[in-house]
């Protein structure tokens, strides 16, 4: 049983019952991209999932004292004709049952949507709108380094075919067939508020690595990022929904190619210094495999979670292959890591905790109707811990 989208948005066809029936209607680092201007002002940036889905359902899930929701990046399938990226999608189909309660909010695209030419017409349809054409939950994305226009040594790109599909003022179709409309995103930073559970999501530019936070030394994001911590610090103990934050580039990786993001941990830490507000998870794609860290930070435990693992996949990805656990220095520990194992998380929040789960899906020899859950864990809200679930 899919989510109802509040009118007029449209989420995703209806998948045909019968085999062959028709769809149901229903490299190297260019300059950085600038902020696509107007740059808003820090505050009000916030995207409610009220606006998305039906009032019912957001009663559903306050009823049920909980919230199911998707997270991964990295999805487009351009290295197999999208096959990996259907299996992903078709997996998150099957979270979908005649128990709402259970069943996920959102998809949270963690960046890079589409690879290599956002701009070109043929590869919204072949990324996006056919591999997820029977997806009935909203998609909300941060853009990921391909997901500006096609760059060149002269010029970064920019954001502006992303910003038609995910920040459009209103909803509006995108493609005949497909019944799913423009996400109403305010921006490409911006706060995700749901029942039980806040995402900050920001966006860390077009480089292969490391990731940026202000670009040009623009500081509007991080002042974003301060003002919404300060916002979150200052709203509790009466709103204790847990914040995750959400950022293509990893802040921390033991990827070989991708890597992790110094400069921007360092930033980061700043601003959770200088409000006293510590996130208590942060989510990750650009690195085409599955990444598990917990942090031990001024006495808190944080998971840094990286999940590339929606349809895209390359060469090896780690610098070497630890046991595990294996501490790694600044706090940081590696609990478990997937090279080449495609999937997604299912993350879970109710009032004490957030449970993610990874669950992996065919690859390779593995046989087609493969789901599993190959890791998890749960963050103990109150404790401020991290354990199996």
């Amino acid at each position: 049983m899919s989510r109802t989208p509040k009118s007029p948005q449209l989420f995703g066809n209806i998948r045909p019952s019968a085999p062959g029936a028709a769809r149901g209607s229903n490299k190297k680092n260019p300059p950085p991209v600038p902020l696509p201007a107007p740059i808003p002002a820090p505050g009000g940036l916030h995207l409610d999932l009220a606006q998305l889905i039906d009032a019912k359902e957001i009663a559903a899930i306050t009823a049920a004292n909980k919230i199911v929701f998707h997270m991964v990046g990295d999805t487009g399938g351009v290295r197999d004709g999208a096959a990996q990226q259907t299996l992903v999608a078709e997996a998150m189909e099957k979270d979908f049952t005649s128990n709402v309660a259970d069943n996920p909010a959102f998809f949270f695209h963690l960046g890079d949507v589409i690879y290599y030419n956002f701009d070109d017409d043929s590869t919204l349809p072949t990324q996006f709108l056919k591999p997820y054409q029977f997806l009935q939950e909203p998609i909300i994305a941060i853009p990921g380094n391909h997901d500006s226009s096609t760059p060149s040594l002269a010029s970064p790109g920019n954001l502006a075919e992303f910003m038609r599909l995910f920040c459009t003022a209103a909803a509006k179709p995108i493609a005949p067939d497909f019944d799913r409309t423009t996400m109403i995103q305010p921006y490409i930073y911006f706060t995700l508020e749901a029942p039980f559970v806040k995402i900050i999501a920001l966006y860390s530019n077009n480089g292969e690595g490391p990731g940026v936070l202000d670009p040009n030394g623009d500081q509007h994001q991080l002042d974003f990022l301060t003002a919404e911590f300060k916002r979150a610090a200052g709203s509790r103990p009466a709103d204790p929904r847990p914040v995750i934050v959400a950022v293509h580039h990893p802040l921390f990786s033991i990827s070989n190619d991708h890597g992790s993001s110094p400069d921007m941990l360092t930033k980061v830490d700043a601003v959770m210094d200088a409000t006293g507000f510590v996130p208590d998870a942060f989510l990750s794609g650009h690195v085409h495999g599955f990444e598990f860290f917990v942090r031990n930070y001024k006495g808190r435990e944080i998971p840094y979670v990286i999940c590339g693992t929606g349809g895209y996949n390359d060469d090896a990805h780690v610098n070497q292959k630890p046991r595990m656990p294996a501490p790694m220095g600044n706090g940081f520990t590696l609990v478990q890591f997937f090279d080449f194992q495609y999937g997604y998380m299912r993350m879970t929040v109710d009032g004490g905790s957030i449970t993610g789960e990874f669950l992996g899906v065919p690859t390779g020899s593995q046989s087609a109707g493969y789901v599993e859950v190959l890791e998890t864990f749960r963050v103990n809200l109150t404790a401020h811990t991290v354990g199996n679930h």
